[in-house]
């Protein structure tokens, strides 16, 4: 009777070996999102930060200026807003891959991560 109940049970441990490492690749592959998302959060806001400072410390073509540092920070600049001495400006910067696959496996269209800064 034991040897009948072991032979049922043969194998079994493959199966949960197999079971814990897709939990284990899906809970990385979450990490992962999560990171590339914090990383695309601040990779913004610094491209927004530097480029409102560009742009008030310029004396003309302030916004040309934080144009060009946005680009060189691999964003895009929205708006550039010029009030005094002070600048505001908006860059984007598309979704990271990772996190626009899982936001389009739920059923939306991702969108670009935004960061606003003001400076002078």
């Amino acid at each position: 009777m034991v040897t009948t109940v072991l032979r049922q049970e043969r194998g079994s441990a493959t199966v949960w070996a197999i079971a814990l490492f897709a939990l284990l690749l899906a809970v990385a592959m979450f990490g992962l999102t999560l990171a590339q998302a914090a990383l695309a959060r601040q990779r913004v806001a610094m491209a927004a930060d530097m480029s409102a400072l560009a742009a008030a410390s310029s004396w003309r073509d302030q916004c040309e200026r934080a144009r060009a540092v946005a680009e060189a920070n691999q964003t895009a600049l929205l708006t550039c807003q010029i009030t005094g001495g002070a600048a505001a400006v908006e860059v984007a910067i598309p979704a990271p891959d990772l996190v626009a696959r899982l936001i389009r496996w739920s059923g939306h269209n991702p969108a670009p991560f935004i960061g606003r800064a003001r400076a002078g």
